[in-house]
């Protein structure tokens, strides 16, 4: 029988823990299916240190942390529900990354714990990046700010915080991280790499001193385990 909507992972293995003992520790899922926005593998964790109480696990797929429009996982045996003793799921063939509402992309994956009394409130489930393999480099993110203020006055010199912020919506799940790169233009020309961040980074520190190198512009992509993003968003 076909499964209901479903999320997607990533090329590369990502692990997470969380606080109280009743949730899963050491998450983890790899996307074994290089398509776009289609995801499968095996989705596997740890159960919690206490799991007397545990009766089940459900995995969902959803837009951010908070399992906002989640859709939950199907594993290959036709069951939406792993029950106690067994700490993975095989996610159901051809599941479509995406949440219950088609413009909230699927960027997070979680794991709840279920007892008797029902599942752990969504700020103690388990939960990863949900990275896409989609077989090549990324598109670019939309990013609604970028600044830059140079506070080092040294001629040929410059160092300060750079900022950027993606748009309020928008779809993560191509993505591992960001390139920063001095540039000549802003096509990339005589690129030189300065920084190199996970996803959850929204800012980096040029030190003190950083030479310019007659660069004139700073660039900012995204990667992943294909390579960078074939454009950039880019500040003077």
């Amino acid at each position: 029988s076909a499964a209901p909507t479903t999320t997607t992972a990533a090329t590369t293995t990502t692990t997470t823990t969380t606080g109280p003992q009743r949730g899963v520790t050491d998450l983890a899922f790899a996307d074994t299916r290089s398509e776009p926005d289609i995801i499968e593998g095996i989705v596997s964790w740890t159960p919690p240190a206490d799991a007397h109480r545990v009766v089940s696990y459900d995995v969902y797929i959803a837009f951010d942390e908070a399992n906002t429009h989640g859709a939950k996982l199907w594993d290959v045996s036709d069951k939406h529900t792993i029950l106690v003793g067994t700490n993975q799921m095989d996610v159901f063939k051809n599941t479509e990354r995406k949440t219950k509402v088609q413009d909230y992309p699927a960027n997070w994956l979680l794991v709840f714990v279920l007892t008797a009394s029902g599942p752990q409130p969504v700020e103690d489930a388990a939960k990863i990046r949900l990275v896409d393999d989609n077989g090549g480099v990324p598109d670019m993110l939309e990013i609604a700010s970028m600044e830059f203020q140079d506070t080092d006055e040294a001629e040929g010199m410059i160092g300060g915080m750079v900022q950027w912020t993606p748009a309020e919506i928008v779809d993560l799940g191509f993505a591992t991280g960001y390139d920063v790169i001095l540039a000549d233009d802003a096509s990339g020309a005589g690129a030189e790499e300065v920084a190199s961040v996970p996803l959850d980074n929204q800012s980096i520190v040029l030190p003190a001193g950083t030479p310019r190198h007659g660069h004139s512009h700073l660039l900012l992509y995204v990667r992943n385990s294909y390579g960078r993003s074939t454009s950039a968003t880019s500040i003077e």
